[in-house]
């Protein structure tokens, strides 16, 4: 082989050679440490995916976007059999030191769902629930970062015969004393039945080290319907601490047609829970609960009705039936008249008033010797038959009274007239004729009179 000096050419120094291999080989490892920086995201998310089955969360699936000294960036979280929980976009801080216990310092969620059923007096996450009483022992591997925040997080609770959909939104941070506190944001709507709401509001919750959170919620009520009944707004208000509670509702205000207002408290006395509470319906002719409960509407008026209820429970088992109860019903109608109402309001005394007469007519040996009062007694029960034979015939005739009834009616009245004049006769003319002895008694022929004229105008009315 013929030599570079042979062909007349100069061999390529050894330094140039040099530095032409130390470049190809940083071009390899920047070529490695890039690809292993690319394969670094795949890896958390193995190493993660890991961790949170360690950790007894089912089902965890998720993708990091972004992994650094200080800050990772995972999305398209999902947790559960069900995806109870979906978290768009998470972002984890920490300090690297701690990164291997799984202390984080800060994470922000935005975007995504959690799906949750209220029932049996607990909140429920579906397949999650066995992790939350992990948690609860202690034992549930995640630790509570001091500082997190959420944005848009979708929250829908089934419960009891409706459902609730919010959005949540809210900050929390950890202070001085170790307590960690802030605030979330709620809007969203509730349909419980017949009745919808659009809702929004803010709970405020303080959870110290050790001991039972105190909480308290504001929610405002917009447009609260039942079925076609439109309401005033309202406001759900609850407090809690480790010392008890208080809840606090309200529909409307004393300027709209129709308010009701309840309130609850428990406190702790001796270790025994004591209970108290009051409630309170307002309601003029123009509110919309007349339809809901199946009375007809006022022509105008205001009813008012309050009641309060107190009791002592015998341990914190909370057992009503060892409670001390006691409690007040008042009912107060202003000014209120109904179509029909002076029918409908005197029936059940009517009815006693015959029942009782009926029992006690063997009193008295002779009829004729029954107390004078008997006479608005007959009168008022035979208004009420003839209100409430005229009230069927009604509505088995679609509203309206068949000829047929009018004439009944027609005829009662002229019956009425007829006894009218007949009496006239027997107490003007034909019993001054006679000795007292032969004089007919018209007791009879008042009470059967009294009986037509209260049956024919009870049929009118």
């Amino acid at each position: 082989m013929t030599a570079p000096e042979d062909l007349g050419e100069a061999p390529a120094p050894p330094l140039r050679r040099g530095r032409r291999r130390a470049l190809v080989a940083l071009l390899v490892i920047a070529v490695l440490l890039v690809a292993a920086w690319q394969a670094v995201p795949g890896i958390a998310a193995m190493v993660l995916r890991e961790r949170l089955i360690a950790a007894g969360l089912p089902q965890p699936r998720l993708s990091v976007d972004a992994i650094g000294w200080h800050r990772t960036v995972i999305t398209d979280l999902h947790l559960g059999d069900a995806d109870e929980i979906a978290i768009d976009r998470l972002v984890v801080e920490y300090d690297p030191v701690k990164l291997l216990d799984f202390r984080v310092r800060r994470i922000e969620a935005s975007g995504g769902h959690v799906i949750a059923r209220l029932g049996d007096g607990r909140l429920s996450l579906g397949s999650l629930d066995r992790w939350l009483e992990r948690r609860g022992d202690g034992k549930g591997g995640l630790r509570m970062p001091p500082q997190f925040s959420i944005a848009d997080i979708g929250l829908s609770v089934t419960v009891p015969g409706g459902l609730a959909t919010l959005s949540l939104t809210g900050d929390f941070d950890t202070d001085a004393a170790k307590r960690l506190g802030g605030h979330l944001g709620v809007s969203g709507t509730l349909a419980l039945g017949d009745f919808t709401s659009r809702i929004a509001g803010r709970i405020e919750a303080v959870m110290p080290p050790g001991a039972p959170p105190a909480l308290t919620m504001q929610v405002d009520l917009v447009e609260p319907r039942y079925g076609d009944a439109k309401f005033a707004p309202g406001q759900f208000l609850l407090q809690a601490t480790a010392d008890g509670g208080s809840t606090k509702l309200h529909l409307g205000g004393a300027a709209d047609p129709f308010m009701v207002a309840a309130d609850l408290a428990v406190t702790l006395h001796d270790g025994r829970p004591q209970l108290g509470g009051t409630a309170s319906l307002s309601a003029s002719a123009d509110a919309p609960i007349w339809s809901l409960i199946g009375l007809p509407r006022p022509q105008h008026g205001q009813l008012t009705l309050s009641a309060s209820l107190s009791g002592g429970f015998a341990d914190a088992g909370l057992d009503p039936r060892q409670a001390e109860w006691s409690g007040s019903l008042n009912a107060r109608l202003d000014d209120g008249e109904w179509p029909g109402l002076a029918g409908g309001v005197t029936i059940a005394g009517i009815v006693g008033l015959a029942v009782w007469f009926f029992y006690h007519r063997g009193v008295y040996s002779d009829p004729l010797e029954m107390p004078s009062y008997i006479m608005p007694v007959i009168l008022l029960c035979a208004f009420t038959v003839g209100w409430f034979i005229t009230s069927i015939v009604r509505t088995l005739s679609g509203g309206q009274l068949p000829y047929w009834f009018q004439d009944v009616q027609a005829w009662f009245a002229i019956v009425g007239m007829l006894g009218l004049i007949v009496e006239m006769v027997v107490l003007i003319f034909i019993n001054p004729s006679l000795v007292e002895e032969n004089q007919i008694d018209p007791t009879r022929l008042e009470w059967g009179l009294t009986a037509v004229i209260g049956f024919y105008f009870g049929a009118r009315s």
